[in-house]
């Protein structure tokens, strides 16, 4: 990967007045579509490759995002604008002619058919894939918030409650004591149980703001939505985000109503319906 173009492309959003967080993103999608021709041509992406690009390599990465990636319209075409302003900045180099991705979108259902509710579903074996870019761009804290809630189907007021004493890095296990009790064992997921161990020790929480006190729900769901929008291309609420954590588990581990309703601490088999 040419990171040195990727960097110089930084520059220009910056100089373009683009906000942090478009920048952020917007260089993760331009990563993403070097990850993709990396992949087709099998050797590392460089400038002349980029020159001998067409139309068809982006029909293709569009092909790509929508069979292998699952994405749905509305993200791709998220990524399809990330990647005109990327073929702008190639133009502007002289590395490209034209921008190829010019006037390519995808139809976009109605809000109705693409609500979170009836649309968001993301395999656990793709979720991982979106785990591994978010050290890059969020911090250890929103990155931690996303896994817990999209992995393990933690609410943003068990999240909040958690302190210090309920982790055990080295076993793996978290004990949630807000709402519904229970114990979360993460011992196999090592990237989890690493970013944990490098959270800085800002007092009795272990996820605190600035004043070293509990963070709010609030704040939880605002981590939320700049990393869904980020990932997914639309915010994505926490009961969304768990829900799809719930498919995930069933299919995983092959679960039945007991083993779901243990995973999510509820007291009855009524509760667990809501999530499936």
């Amino acid at each position: 990967m040419n990171q040195i173009l990727l960097d110089k492309f930084g520059a220009y959003l910056i100089d373009k007045d683009y906000k942090k967080g478009s920048v952020q993103a917007y260089m993760h999608d331009a990563k993403y579509f070097f990850v993709f021709l990396q992949a087709q041509t099998a050797q590392s992406i460089e400038i002349r490759h980029l020159r001998n690009l067409t139309k068809t390599d982006v029909y293709l990465y569009i092909n790509y995002l929508k069979k292998t990636k699952a994405n749905l319209p509305v993200t791709i075409n998220r990524k399809l604008s990330a990647l005109r302003i990327f073929f702008d900045f190639l133009e502007e180099e002289g590395i490209l002619q034209t921008n190829l991705a010019e006037r390519i979108c995808l139809p976009v259902p109605s809000k109705k058919e693409d609500s979170p509710e009836n649309a968001f579903r993301i395999s656990s074996e793709i979720l991982e894939e979106h785990f591994t870019t978010l050290k890059e761009t969020f911090s250890l804290c929103e990155a931690i918030i996303f896994i817990f809630v999209s992995k393990y189907a933690l609410t943003p007021q068990e999240i909040v409650g958690i302190k210090r004493e309920d982790i055990d890095i080295t076993n793996g296990l978290l004990h949630i004591t807000a709402n519904n009790e229970r114990i979360i064992n993460f011992q196999d997921d090592l990237r989890l149980k690493s970013y944990l161990s490098a959270l800085k020790d800002t007092g009795r929480y272990l996820l605190s703001n600035k004043a070293e006190n509990a963070m709010s729900t609030r704040n939880v769901q605002l981590i939320l939505d700049k990393i869904s929008m980020a990932q997914f291309g639309k915010k994505v609420s926490s009961t969304t985000l768990r829900k799809n954590a719930v498919q995930n588990y069933i299919e995983k581990q092959n679960a039945d109503l007991m083993q779901v309703k243990a995973f999510l601490g509820l007291k009855s088999i009524s509760a667990v319906e809501k999530y499936l």
